[in-house]
Order: structure tokens, then C-alpha cells, then sequence
């Protein structure tokens, strides 16, 4: 044809188009992966045409064979298919995702052949991790968990990173479940968790961090990656003491000035001593500290003792280990800061009364009257003055006594009236309730202690030995009046145990902001197997703390018991709890009322003579038990390796406490070449308080009808008195209600527990319209409760879309559209082990439920 369109010659062909369907067969392999831009692969038959080529399609997208992502091996008949990152599917996905990958063999013409099968490739839900209940307020080995599904050849990281984005350490699931920077993942329920294990000895400092956990992939890229976790560690506060070099500092106690500071006192040793010789000269010193562990003013030594020999030595009763008890001095401040101080003297042959006036200057020395030898000893304040309350007697033998500023502590009454034993105190036990010698020192024994019950009355705890026992089966309670003339009476006296197999020894007596008294001992009478022979005696690896609540009613001079029984106060059982490893001395335990109500105990766990630690658990005005044990003598405060003994707790005016031991590095033997004190504050939730932190000072307890109004500080708000309205305020606050009968609770800020101290159940979808600002629920230690609750009820009762659980073990959970709940594995807070749970509607949103409380749906 030329330009003007005339056709010339013409000519023809035969073109054949083959439009069939390739003679060949492809498949898809089947992958599971948390990896969102995954490699998908498969195979085909026969050997492709020359013009055939291979398609592949996912979310959507269409890849073609030789466009840089699509591959294809001829030799091996295989096809791979590598997803852009621009293309990555269910990314931060809240569930997993199955797709229909189609694969195709297409020939040039178009004719084609697919894949017979569907949803091949499922790519897994994002990884997930949480902190705990409490991120803003963390120690310093965190203990991290979340939800995670790995497909093969995948692992997990967890990064964590410091305030300027460094990153300070990496755990990964290659390097084992309890392995140092390792992880465990459990594959059935779909969760992982670092636990202390993990961490070795190395831990963070105080700081802002940021926690991450992401799928480390095959091919490195695409692994799906949780959110940023911030978390903020509270590296403890050391407390500066002075102690003295390469000497023994000993046998600390604590107590509670009107400032919201505190005053620490021990025994030092102001010469060297030796193992062999034993000769030591110990004084009293002190010294003031504010709420935050600060020091105020000097170095205060209350005793100045001559040098020479051991029976100089005053505030030392014999040796304050944990081979002896320690009861060589006690302290009552009254409110013009005035100092009364009771302690023994002359390797425990003469017992003195010191009063020193806010300067520290002397004011009276008196020497209190008894038998031979002194020990135990309390100082009571009462309306009608002061009273000193300590054991004394013969070698052998001893009883309770009693004196009273009235007549300078010249007088002394004779409460007991023991003549083959010990009532306090029992000297030189030789051998351990199994029999066994105790290394080359028998233990002395004291169990004595005294408190004021208000105006004149005086109550008085010890523990009964006589000879003929086997073993002291009872602690004793005794009330007792102090008259404005000087004399003492006993009132009326009672048995505190129920138990009375195997040992009860020690003795600790405290008054509640709410009333009534708690009295503390340890007992082994668990394992005390018989009622006669050895095994009515207990193993020493059975001693356990007990406490039970009493009250006393001055009208009809009668004491009744708030609590059924004993109950022991330590919730692991492991080594020995509140006496000697291998002797049965006491002073391993001590306790005080809180300043909002409540109380918190302390203890000795001795795991060996060279490896102790000191633990606390608190309760609530109600009795319960508030989480689980806080390890107090922490690695940062103590060291590792450490053996801690003879603790002792004082309340402060923040709601904290403080606590206090004596701690060595090596075994404790007669006369210990060496120890020092520690202390630390606990804040009121049971976390151990950080450099500079100063919480209000103005913590309450509240109680009553109508409105209860909290503070700024820590407040127990018990409503079970009739209140409608109960608003906490800000601080760390708990509410305790018996019934649904109120108009409004509201937590307020910070972390906020309300108590359910009830016999019925609760449904929180039935109180949701009145409470708001509540991050635990606790279901009291007394009745067996169910706790219904949905994730709508979560939501809304918690200002950090995070709940937390609490009770006994005959309690219940009932979650509402169980099917919707999705267990997130089990995790460690503050001592406690929890089941933690997360729901398909909010993945962020956490339950975290203490493991003995049943779940059902």
C-alpha cells in the first residue's frame, strides 16, 4: 500500500493461536509466620513452555515471574515469592489473618492453570507487651510478658532501651527460657515472659526506659513488633549508716518521730573483737533521718562504755545474732521528742533506764530490779507514765516483769510466778526440735513484748516455757493496769495460739489505727507431726510467722479474737522464716501498724547460715493480705550472697515504712567478726522507695457514716460503717466496702484498691454507674467469693485499662464472654504470681488475676 492508500500486491499466512490450558500443575506451600511481608513459596509439575510464566497473587496484589519479587528455580520446579515492605499485610494486627493465595501458570496466549487450595498463608496476630500493672513504678530487673506466635525459623527479641534511645539489653528466645538474656515463650498458650532468671545478676539503674518486643525473621525484615512499652525504674535508696569499719554494728531499731522522720538506733562495737576471745565493748548510737532517708543532724552515741571486757558492754545482750535473741535495749519517744531507752548491761546482769530530753542530753539513769539476769526489754508509755516490761531470773529460771517511772524503775512487780522455766526467755537450748546439736553455742530464747492499749493499760505478750514441756506451747496475752499509785495489776490474761503442737516463740505486739492489736510469733507447728516423741517437736525448716488479731474491751476487761486463728504470714515456705537457721533465737521478725490503717510484718527467711534475706508483707485494715511478699534486703541495698537478720519495721506519717537489719557477709558464728546495718523505706503499695521520693505526709485512716474524704496522701477509706460516698483523693488509696449500698466511690488518681469484706458475691456490671478510678479489686481473705466481670466492666471501672485481681483460694472469677478472653500466660508482681488475661475487643487492655483464684466462664 502506498502513501496514498492504493493497494499493490497481496500475499497471505496462516497464523495458529494456541489458546489452551498448559499442560502442568501448581501448588502452594502452607505458611504460618508472624513475619508481615513473608516469603511464599511452592512448586509446579512439568517443565513450563518457553512462554509460560508463573503469576501470583496475595491481599490483592498481583506479582509476575521476574518482576524482582516473584522467582522461579526451573531446575528444581519451585517458585518463590518475597513481599515488598510496601505490601505487608496485618501489620499491628489485633488477630490473625489467613489469605487465599492464587497461583497461576499462564501461557502466552492466556490460557492458564491455578492452585486448588485456599487460605494457605496466615500471618499470626501482633506481638504484645505489657509491664505489669504498675509500668511507672518498676524495679530494677523488670519483669516483662505478652502475647507472641512465632512460625519456623522465627524468634523473639525484647530491646530495651534507656532515656536516650541506647540500647542498654537484648533477650531473645534462642538463648533459652532461664538463661541470662534468654526468654520463655510458651507455644501453647501463645505468650512469653522474662523473668528473674533472665536477668543474672546485672540490672538497670534508676531511669525512663523503653521496653519493645519484635519477630527476628529469616530474612530479617517484616517481623511484626509490639508497641513501645515506657517503664520507669526505681532504683532503691541506699540509706547512708555509720557504720564501723571491719567491726560488728548490730541489733538496729527504729522508731517514729512526729516530723515524719525517723530515729535509728544500734548497738557498735567500740573495740575489735575475735572470734576466740570475745571481748567487745559495745555502745548504743543513733541517728535522725527525714522521710526520704536523709540524715538530719550528728552521729549520736547514747552510751559511752569503759573499755575492757565484754561485761561492760551495754545495749548487747550477750551476742545479738542469730545465734541469741536480741532484746538488749528498747526506745520510747514521747511527743517532746523526750528519750526513754531500757537496756541491758554487763553481759545482761544489771538493766538501766536512760531519759534524755531532745538534745540528747541525760536527764535520769535508774536501775531496774529483778533476778540475776536481763533480757526483753519494752518501754510502755501510759497515762499514768512510763513502764518498762522485761524477763528476768536465774540462770535457768525466768519470769515477767514490771516497772514504772512513778517510782524511778526502783520497783519492780513480779507478773509470773515461774519456777522450773522460762516466761520470756528460755537459756541455752541445745539443740534444735529435731534434736540436733546446735553448732558450738546453745541458743537463748526470747519471746517478750508490751504495748500500750491506751489510758492505763498495759498489754503484755510472751511465751510460756516450763521445763517438763517438750517445747513452749503457748503465747500468752496479759493485760495489765498501771496505776496512778505505781502498782501493777493483771487485768485479765489469755492464750493467743490455737495451735499448740511443735514450738511457739518470739513475741511482737502492735496497736491498729482501727482498733484492737496485733500479736506476731513463729511457730513449726505445721510440721510437728505427733503429739508426743521428736515429731511432736517440728522441724526447724518448719518455722513459720503467724499473726492474729484481737481486740480488748475495757468495759468488760475481756480480750476476743478478730481472726478465727493464726494465720501464717509468710506465703513461701521455703528455708526458715522468723527464728536462727539452726538454732531457734528469735528477734527474726518484727511489725507496726500503718499509718492509714492496716498493718505490715517483717522477716528473717534463712535459706543457710551464710545466705538470709529480709521480706515484708502488709495487710489491710480488714486483715487482708495486700499482694504477695516484698523482697526488702534488695541487690542494690544489700549486695548478693548476704546473710540478713533481726529486722525491725516503723511506720512514718506517709504511709511508708521503714525497715531495718543487721547484715554480714559471712556465717554467722560466735561473736561475728563483723556486720553492718541497712535499712530501707517501702512506700505504702509494698514498692521500695527511690532516691528523693516524698510522698504526703498526711496518710489516714477514715472510717465512719455519710462522706469519707481522703487526703492528698495514702487513705484506707472503711466504708463498712455506714459511708454513701467515699472519694480518695490522689495517692495509692484503698476503699473497703461489705455491700453495694453506697452512691459514689471514686479512687481518684494513682493506683487504687477497693476491698470487697463480704459474704456475698460481687458483679461489677451491677456497681459500674457509682465506682470509677479503681486499678485492683481484692476479695477479702475471710469468705468465699465469685468476682463476675466483662471486658466492658474492665474498661470502665479502670482509669489505666488495666485490673487487677486479688484474693483467697476459695475465691472465683467469672469472666463474661469467656470465649472473648485470651490468656496472656503467668507473670511475677511484687512476690505474687498472677494469670494474666487479655481480650480479642482490646488487646492493650489487661486482667491480671492472683494464680490461686479460680477462672470460670
Amino acid at each position: 500500500m502506498d502513501d496514498a492508500g492504493n493497494v499493490g500486491s497481496t500475499d497471505s499466512q496462516t497464523v495458529v493461536v494456541d489458546a489452551s490450558v498448559p499442560v502442568n500443575s501448581i501448588t502452594v506451600d502452607t505458611l504460618f509466620s508472624a513475619d508481615t511481608t513473608p516469603t511464599i513459596t511452592g512448586t509446579y509439575a512439568n517443565a513450563m513452555k518457553g512462554n509460560d510464566f508463573i503469576q501470583v497473587t496475595v491481599n490483592g496484589k498481583t506479582y509476575t515471574q521476574g518482576d524482582g519479587y516473584l522467582t522461579v528455580n526451573t531446575t528444581n520446579k519451585t517458585w518463590s515469592l518475597q513481599i515488598p515492605d510496601t505490601d505487608a499485610m496485618n501489620v499491628a494486627g489485633n488477630a490473625d489473618v489467613k489469605y487465599d493465595i492464587t497461583a497461576e501458570i499462564i501461557a502466552a496466549a492466556g490460557g492458564k492453570v491455578a492452585d486448588a487450595t485456599s487460605e494457605e498463608l496466615t500471618i499470626f496476630k501482633n506481638v504484645s507487651i505489657n509491664a505489669g500493672p504498675n509500668p511507672d513504678y518498676v524495679d530494677q530487673k523488670p519483669l516483662l510478658n505478652g502475647l507472641i506466635k512465632l512460625g519456623t525459623n522465627e524468634s523473639l527479641e525484647v530491646k530495651i532501651y534507656d532515656n536516650d534511645g541506647v540500647l542498654v539489653r537484648t533477650f531473645s528466645s534462642i538463648n533459652g527460657a532461664n538463661s541470662i538474656d534468654g526468654l520463655t515463650i510458651d507455644t501453647v498458650a501463645n505468650t512469653w515472659k522474662i523473668v528473674n532468671a533472665n536477668w543474672g545478676a546485672n540490672q538497670l539503674e534508676g531511669g525512663n526506659y523503653t521496653a519493645k518486643a519484635s519477630v527476628v525473621t529469616k530474612d530479617g525484615s517484616g517481623g511484626q513488633s509490639s508497641t513501645d512499652q515506657a517503664i520507669t525504674v526505681i532504683e532503691p535508696k541506699v540509706i547512708p549508716v555509720d557504720n564501723k569499719a571491719d567491726d560488728s554494728d548490730i541489733g538496729s531499731k527504729i522508731y517514729a518521730l512526729d516530723d515524719g522522720g525517723y530515729l535509728l538506733v544500734w548497738a557498735q562495737n567500740q573495740t575489735k573483737s575475735t572470734e576466740t576471745n570475745g571481748t567487745s565493748n559495745y555502745d548504743l548510737v543513733a541517728q535522725r533521718y527525714d522521710q526520704t532517708g536523709q540524715k538530719v543532724g550528728g552521729f549520736i552515741k547514747i552510751t559511752d562504755t569503759p573499755t575492757g571486757g565484754s561485761a561492760n558492754s551495754e545495749g548487747y545482750g550477750d551476742r545479738m545474732d542469730m545465734w541469741d535473741s536480741y532484746g538488749g535495749f528498747n526506745v520510747y519517744i514521747d511527743a517532746n521528742s523526750h528519750l526513754t531507752i531500757a537496756y541491758t548491761a554487763s553481759q545482761g546482769q544489771k538493766g538501766f533506764v536512760k531519759v534524755y530530753d531532745d538534745a540528747m542530753n541525760l536527764l535520769s539513769t535508774s536501775q531496774v530490779s529483778g533476778g540475776d539476769y536481763y533480757f526483753g526489754f519494752n518501754t510502755v508509755a501510759t497515762s499514768n507514765g512510763n513502764v518498762v516490761v522485761y524477763t528476768s531470773g536465774t540462770l535457768q529460771n525466768y519470769n515477767v516483769y514490771f516497772s514504772g517511772s512513778n517510782n524511778n524503775y526502783a520497783t519492780s512487780t513480779k507478773l509470773t510466778n515461774e519456777t522450773n522455766g522460762g516466761n520470756g526467755y528460755i537459756y541455752g537450748a541445745s539443740q534444735t526440735p529435731a534434736g540436733a546439736a546446735i553448732g558450738n553455742k546453745a541458743s537463748n530464747i526470747e519471746s517478750l513484748s508490751a504495748i500500750s492499749l491506751g489510758g492505763s493499760k498495759v498489754l503484755i505478750q510472751y511465751a510460756d516455757f516450763t521445763a517438763t514441756n517438750i517445747n513452749p506451747t503457748k503465747q500468752n496475752l496479759m493485760v495489765v493496769d498501771y496505776a496512778s499509785d505505781g502498782k501493777a495489776t493483771i487485768v485479765t490474761s489469755m492464750v493467743a495460739n490455737i495451735f499448740d503442737n511443735g514450738w511457739q516463740v518470739g513475741a511482737k505486739s502492735f496497736a491498729l489505727k482501727e482498733g484492737g492489736f496485733v500479736s506476731l510469733w513463729a511457730s513449726n507447728h505445721e510440721s510437728a507431726t505427733a503429739a508426743t516423741g521428736t515429731a511432736a517437736k517440728g522441724t526447724m525448716d518448719g518455722f513459720d510467722v503467724y499473726a492474729r488479731r484481737f481486740n480488748y474491751d475495757d468495759v468488760t476487761k475481756t480480750i476476743t479474737a478478730l481472726d478465727a486463728q493464726e494465720k501464717r504470714v509468710n506465703t513461701t515456705t521455703d528455708g526458715v522464716n522468723g527464728v536462727g537457721y539452726s538454732t531457734m533465737a528469735t528477734g527474726h521478725m518484727s511489725g507496726v501498724a500503718l499509718e492509714h490503717g492496716g498493718y505490715v510484718i517483717v522477716w528473717t527467711k534463712m535459706l543457710s547460715n551464710t545466705l538470709s534475706e529480709v521480706y515484708s508483707q502488709s495487710f489491710d485494715a480488714a486483715g487482708n493480705k495486700l499482694g504477695g511478699e516484698t523482697l526488702v534486703s534488695t541487690q542494690t541495698v544489700d549486695g548478693t550472697g548476704s546473710v540478713d537478720t533481726l529486722p525491725y519495721v516503723a511506720a512514718l506519717a506517709d504511709g511508708g515504712y521503714v525497715v531495718t537489719w543487721t547484715n554480714s557477709n559471712q556465717d554467722y558464728k560466735v561473736n561475728s567478726l563483723t556486720a553492718d546495718i541497712k535499712s530501707v523505706i517501702v512506700n505504702a503499695d509494698g514498692s521500695i522507695r527511690g532516691e528523693g521520693e516524698a510522698p504526703s505526709m498526711s496518710a489516714k485512716y477514715l472510717t465512719g457514716e455519710g462522706e469519707l474524704i481522703g487526703t492528698d496522701g495514702v487513705n484506707t477509706l472503711d466504708g463498712r460503717h455506714g459511708a454513701t460516698v467515699m472519694e480518695a483523693g490522689n495517692g495509692n488509696d484503698y476503699i473497703i466496702i461489705k455491700d453495694t449500698n453506697f452512691d459514689l466511690i471514686d479512687g481518684g488518681t494513682g493506683s487504687d484498691t477497693l476491698v470487697w469484706d463480704s459474704k456475698a458475691d460481687l458483679n461489677l456490671g451491677d456497681i459500674l454507674s457509682k465506682v470509677n478510678s479503681i486499678e485492683t479489686i481484692y476479695l477479702g481473705d475471710e469468705n468465699a467469693n465469685t468476682l463476675t466481670i466483662s471486658i466492658d466492666d474492665l474498661l470502665s471501672i479502670s482509669s489505666t485499662d488495666m485490673l487487677v485481681v486479688q484474693g483467697g483460694d476459695t475465691d472465683l472469677v467469672k469472666l463474661v464472654d469467656q470465649d472473648g478472653w485470651v490468656s496472656a500466660g503467668t507473670q511475677t508482681y511484687r512476690g505474687e504470681v498472677y494469670q494474666v488475661y487479655t481480650h480479642q475487643e482490646n488487646i492493650d487492655a489487661m486482667l491480671w488475676i492472683q494464680h490461686n483464684i479460680d477462672v470460670i466462664g
